[in-house]
This record gives C-alpha cells, structure tokens and sequence, in this order.
C-alpha cells in the first residue's frame, strides 16, 4: 500500500492510498480519503513499499515576451558597435570622365603587375578614410595623371558591383569632369603605362561588352546633364 499526498494550498487536503500486490503495478486498489482518516491504522502492511509525495500547484504560464524593436523600447535595440557588425560592407570608389575638344574619352591603361595588368578604363581609385567621393575623384585624377581640375565635378552615375576581384561588393561614383583645354599634358603614375583618347566606336576591340556599355551611359548621361545607377554596369 503507498500514501500520495497532494493539494498544497487546497481544502480537504487529501490523500491516496494505494494497496497493490505482488502481481504488479497493473493489479491495485486507490481511494480517495481526507487527509483526516489517514492515520497510523492506515499504515501500509508489513512487506509492500511506502511512497508519499506532495505535488506543487501547478504554475501559471507567463505571457511571451514581446522583443520587437520600436521607438518606445530602446532597451530592444542592439548597442549600436554591435549593430555596426551586422551590417553590409561595401568599397566606394572614384572614377572621372574627361573628354578632349574633339569628343573622345580619356582613358588609361594598367601597368604590369597591376591585379588588371593591360585593361584601360577611367582614371580613378578607392576613397580613403574619411574622404568623400567628390574629393576622392579630383585626387585620383590628380595622382593618376597630373590634372587638376579648377571647376567643379558632377555626377553622372553610380554603379553597384557585386564583387570586384574577390573584394566584395564596389559602389562606383562617376563624376564629369568637362572637357580639356588644348595641349593638357598628361603626366601618368607607377600605376598606368599608357592614355589615349579615344571615340566611343573605336572602343569594341579594346574594352569588354560590359565596360563598353557602362562608358557608353556614362557618356550620353554627361552630354545630357543627367545621372544614371547602374547595377554590374547595366542600366
């Protein structure tokens, strides 16, 4: 015979008693008595196991706990270093159009041992820390090939590259930057070997599909006084 004991808190409190035999758990007899009849009589006889337990009233579930992030509940929000991280990081880069008096496009060509050895395209560069991309366009252009340019620069376009060399994701900002006086002297970096001005037709041979696209919008945003964004250099 076992005495269960529950209902703390409860009135009558009760018991069970339960009388089984030596045939297993399957064969008993339970009733229900206050607390009050169980007494020494009711000790379970000689040879059978007794077992009290008081089980605990059961707890109330708490309601979940709204974690949406809003105005009203700062405490919600990350601390903002740790938000930093979350986020996407994307290189910005400078690049500058310049046209000759005769239309054509300035461009140059990478030098040996550069990561785009022998590829022409615009003159310009990464931004440096803390700079801005209007002021990064003018010291590219600068380093690169010993311009300065005394008016002011105007964006044409930006373009969103998905990954550029294994680096990541590059937004380019283009920025016109009008059209030579004659007899400019192009002075060029460690960086580039060659310049030449070219016709946007003469370009097929000498640029791929895509960089020849991008020029072609860029070209016909700065003659237009419009911007494009372009995304892989596609419109």
């Amino acid at each position: 015979m076992g005495v269960l004991s529950y209902g703390e808190g409860t009135r009558p409190r009760c018991t069970y008693v339960c009388q089984y035999d030596h045939r297993g758990l399957g064969h008993f007899i339970r009733q229900a008595l206050p607390t009050r009849q169980v007494g020494l009589r009711n000790r379970p006889p000689r040879g059978t196991r007794s077992l009290t337990r008081t089980t605990r009233p059961l707890l109330r579930k708490e309601p979940a706990v709204d974690e949406t992030v809003t105005a009203e509940k700062p405490e919600a929000w990350l601390p903002r270093e740790e938000w930093v991280q979350t986020q996407p990081r994307t290189l910005l880069a400078s690049c500058v159009l310049l046209l000759d008096t005769a239309g054509r496009v300035l461009l140059l060509r990478y030098a040996p041992g550069q990561p785009a050895a022998g590829d022409w395209w615009l003159p310009g560069g990464m931004l440096d820390h803390g700079e801005d991309p209007r002021t990064a366009a003018r010291r590219e252009l600068r380093e690169e090939t010993g311009l300065g340019l005394p008016g002011p620069l105007r964006l044409i376009g930006i373009d969103h590259r998905a990954d550029v060399l294994g680096t990541g994701p590059v937004l380019d900002c283009y920025f016109h930057g009008g059209t030579l006086p004659p007899g400019a002297a192009v002075r060029l970096s460690e960086e580039h070997d060659r310049h030449a001005f070219h016709h946007l037709t003469d370009l097929d041979a000498l640029l791929p599909a895509p960089h020849l696209r991008t020029l072609c919008a860029l070209h016909e945003a700065a003659l237009a006084g419009t911007t494009v964004c372009l995304t892989d250099g596609e419109l």
